[in-house]
């Protein structure tokens, strides 16, 4: 007898390997269905120990609107590198997780153009990338199960980043100076020591919610990354009343501001793509520059603005060189790298994450922001298919290299139909 797991489930089988049997290997029925594995796909083995595990079993946490079946083949694209690792690639949603019984609903990847996604009852799996917001004991739950391989588990906010990266005198010295708002009286200091300040939300995506506050005699100009608002000019009173709301309403941050580099008018920053792939170690995906509304105090692009390819905006917009453009790609490279490595030091598991940075007049590096849960579909905004393939598949290849498994076919397993023991079957190719 041998013990097998796939996933988080487990049991033992008898192993029969008879003369002549090649490199394939056939799972019973009744053992497939005690895993919890679909039938018809084709699985690697490992041995650990004295157990056989079959997988590699992958989870992708994603929000419950991409488990609508009108919207299933949005998840493709995560699926381009599976002939080369097998097992069972799946979806699922927060709501679907059963501990009690090691399993979850959800959607598996079939292979099939025709019926690419099935539905099943399946085992949680060894690896979770989570791509959706979740209830904290969900997560926790994940994170036991699959022994901490759930990776993007903890998401943190603008404060939050702030307090890891002040400790850091190297980072500090690259991310603008944050506060927490409290009352408009810490809108005047910070005025006065710049003269112009940020409010922002502590928690908050795409812009929304972020002004621009400068002040002029007693008068305060707002001025909303909500391109289609006007600036707004307040007396003392209205804007204090108008700070009170906002507070109100969610936690605020006060941030310097930073000089960026602008392009007639238009705030210029820069997303960098920092993931793992099979080595688990960090890299540069990509980068591509995002040039927001004329005259705004964003770079949200997708209004009014524009995205362009990292060297094509140095080169284009602001005259670089090939190498003036390269120096700045590894300056900002370089700061990505060590913000990413002080990630892995918090003792979370962070594998795909989205780098909002700037650079000021004088080509100085400013981390803006990390973020958690950064939209893929970025390059293509850009026309770049093979940065946004990437975006997709780096994660699936960091995914695979977690469960133990490796990126090349491994030993042929194929589920059938007997109801104990192992039995030989022949192998097919993909």
């Amino acid at each position: 007898m041998i013990r097998i797991r796939a996933g988080a489930r487990q049991t033992t089988a008898r192993l029969a390997v008879p003369a002549g049997h090649g490199a394939a290997f056939a799972l019973s029925g009744d053992v497939r269905e005690t895993l919890g594995l679909p039938d018809g796909l084709r699985y690697q083995l490992r041995l650990q120990g004295d157990t056989l595990e079959v997988g590699p079993v992958i989870g992708l946490l994603v929000s419950d609107s991409h488990l609508e079946r009108r919207r299933l083949r949005s998840l493709d694209a995560y699926t381009l590198l599976y002939p080369y690792f097998h097992g069972v690639l799946y979806a699922f949603g927060a709501a679907d997780l059963d501990p009690s019984k090691e399993s979850v609903r959800g959607f598996y990847f079939t292979g099939d153009a025709a019926a690419p996604w099935e539905e099943a009852v399946l085992p949680i799996a060894s690896v979770v990338y989570r791509r959706a917001s979740a209830p904290r004991d969900v997560l926790n739950r994940l994170t036991a199960a699959t022994g901490g391989r759930l990776f993007n588990a903890s998401f943190f906010d603008k404060w939050e980043f702030w307090k890891m990266v002040s400790g850091d005198p190297a980072l500090r010295e690259h991310v603008p100076r944050t506060e927490r708002l409290e009352s408009p009286g810490e809108v005047d200091q910070a005025l006065g020591a710049s003269g112009a300040t940020y409010l922002k939300p502590a928690a908050g995506t795409m812009a929304s919610g972020v002004y621009r506050v400068t002040k002029e005699a007693r008068w305060y100009w707002v001025d909303s990354a909500d391109s289609d608002r006007a600036v707004e000019v307040m007396d003392r009173d209205r804007f204090g009343v108008f700070v009170e709301g906002l507070l109100k309403a969610r936690p605020y941050l006060i941030q310097e501001p930073v000089d960026t580099l602008r392009y007639e008018g238009r705030m210029v920053d820069f997303r960098v793509v920092m993931q793992k792939d099979d080595t688990e170690r960090w890299g540069v995906t990509g980068i591509l520059a995002k040039c927001g509304a004329k005259d705004g105090v964003s770079s949200n692009f997708r209004e009014h603005g524009f995205a362009l390819p990292f060297s094509e905006c140095m080169s284009r917009l602001f005259k670089m060189s090939d190498s003036q453009a390269f120096i700045r790609y590894r300056e900002i490279a370089d700061a990505c790298m060590y913000l990413c490595q002080a990630l892995d030091r918090t003792g979370q598991n962070y594998g795909d994450v989205g780098v909002d940075v700037a650079l000021d007049q004088t080509g100085k590096v400013w981390l803006l922001e990390v973020n958690k849960r950064h939209d893929h579909f970025l390059p293509r905004y850009i026309n770049d298919l093979q940065f946004y393939y990437a975006v997709k598949n780096n994660p699936i290849k960091y995914c695979v290299a977690l469960s133990g498994f490796t990126l090349s076919e491994g030993v042929d397993v194929q589920t059938c139909p007997q109801q104990s023991g192992w039995e030989p079957s022949r192998s097919r190719k993909p």
